[in-house]
């Protein structure tokens, strides 16, 4: 194994003496979150090469520095949303107030240089990105069969009393030609 070396106490590990290129690319994969056996189907190395990689100390301290720099990216670009967030939250007002005209000069004008829905999406992107999302309410019902074809047979119901349904048949998966069939013929009577 190139660039590599018995790990002197053990005799069982192998270490890093120096990052090669392809190391790099391991490295990368790592950052990104991607576990040692996901690299070696990557890469075509066995797994256990790439966990001896992965526990080489040079590997380690690397792999190190690079989340750091990863983290503080992020925690860069947080911020930044964090600071826009009130800009965001004043054009959404202006749109709201008065969308499609401006003062320019003393003037009212029609601002056609953007759209203001445009404004609107991207001023609610970075209110979502800064934590500030609109409520996103979701009902999960666990129900049995039964409840189920209750719940069609209420659904024909109300929509034949409502006068939304003239004519329904429910059809379970694998009835469908049979129904047809049966449908066609009581019309056709």
């Amino acid at each position: 194994m190139e660039g590599m070396h018995p790990f002197k106490e053990s005799g069982r590990r192998y270490e890093i003496e120096k990052i090669q290129e392809w190391h790099k690319e391991v490295l990368r994969w790592a950052v990104l979150g991607y576990r040692p056996g996901e690299i070696a189907k990557m890469t075509g190395y066995t797994k256990e090469h790439i966990s001896n990689i992965f526990n080489s100390t040079i590997f380690i301290d690397q792999l190190h520095i690079l989340q750091a720099a990863r983290d503080e990216d992020s925690i860069s670009v947080a911020r930044r949303i964090t600071e826009l967030a009130p800009i965001a939250v004043e054009r959404i007002r202006e749109i709201i107030s008065n969308p499609i005209h401006m003062e320019v000069d003393g003037e009212m004008k029609v601002d056609d240089r953007i759209e203001p829905s445009l404004k609107a999406k991207v001023s609610q992107d970075i209110l979502d990105r800064a934590g500030h999302r609109a409520i996103d309410k979701g009902v999960i019902v666990h129900l049995t069969k039964k409840e189920m074809e209750d719940m069609k047979k209420d659904a024909i119901k109300a929509g034949i009393d409502e006068g939304y349904v003239v004519d329904a048949v429910v059809v379970e998966e694998g009835e469908t030609e049979e129904i047809k069939d049966e449908h066609l013929q009581e019309t056709a009577d």
